[in-house]
């Protein structure tokens, strides 16, 4: 009989076979692994800023409070300080003080003008001043006169009785309900009407070519004589302002 063979010739190149597969199964692993990885090929320094972003604090969350206080550590209204120079409750801010006398920022009143607003070139006495189209008036007489004081407001002294005459050539009535008639001394200082002795003025309708008068009375300012006035006659609708010197 022959001499029969070893039972481990056959199962040695097996296992060598076997431990080379596996070392090539893993190594394929490995390689596919580095050959896949994410982010393979991009600059080194992506990893530098990320290290960088991971060491800034980290961003607030919406609503937290800014400089990392939490609502708990937020101030209440009594740890708040009060304001030394707070109003009183109740007081009212003051008043600017009035300009000071001479101020050129204020300006002064205009005159007070009757009706209209375009002033006509001042005339004499017995002269006619337009009123309108077709309409005018003409200052009589101006006679000096001792006024009574008769109604609310005025005073006895010097005074100057106007007798005052209206022409109306015009194309329609003009109704003298709506004439004024206003006097100054020498253009400044007020004479107030005074409803004392003739005191007559012109009212009702006047029809085309009719001419009507009235009178009237002024009470002249202390130390002013009838020749010092200065009358000035409007009517409404119309923007003349008759203006009459007495003297």
């Amino acid at each position: 009989m022959g001499t029969p063979l070893p039972r481990h010739s056959t199962a040695r190149p097996r296992t060598r076979l076997i431990a080379v597969t596996v070392v090539l199964v893993v190594l394929a692993v490995i390689v596919a692994a580095v050959l896949l990885r994410p982010g393979r090929g991009e600059p080194d320094d992506a990893g530098a800023s990320t290290t960088a972003e991971a060491s800034e604090p980290a961003a607030a969350e919406p609503g937290a409070p800014a400089g990392g206080r939490t609502p708990d550590d937020a101030p209440t209204s009594d740890d708040a300080p009060a304001p030394d120079d707070a109003a009183p409750a109740g007081d009212e801010p003051l008043a600017p003080p009035p300009p000071a006398a001479g101020d050129a920022r204020v300006a002064a009143p205009p005159p007070e003008q009757p009706v209209g607003t375009a002033t006509g070139a001042p005339v004499g006495v017995g002269a006619a001043a337009p009123l309108a189209d077709g309409v005018s008036a003409t200052v009589r007489t101006v006679t000096p006169v001792q006024t009574t004081a008769q109604g609310p407001g005025e005073r006895a002294g010097d005074g100057a009785v106007v007798r005052l005459e209206v022409r109306n050539d015009g194309a329609g009535p003009v109704d003298l309900s709506t004439l004024t008639v206003t006097a100054s001394a020498r253009g400044e200082t007020p004479a107030p009407p005074s409803s004392s002795g003739v005191a007559d003025p012109l009212a009702g309708p006047l029809d085309v070519g009719q001419v009507r008068a009235g009178t009237y009375v002024f009470t002249l300012p202390p130390g002013s004589p009838a020749s010092s006035l200065v009358l000035r006659v409007g009517l409404a609708g119309s923007a003349t302002v008759a203006t009459v010197r007495a003297g």
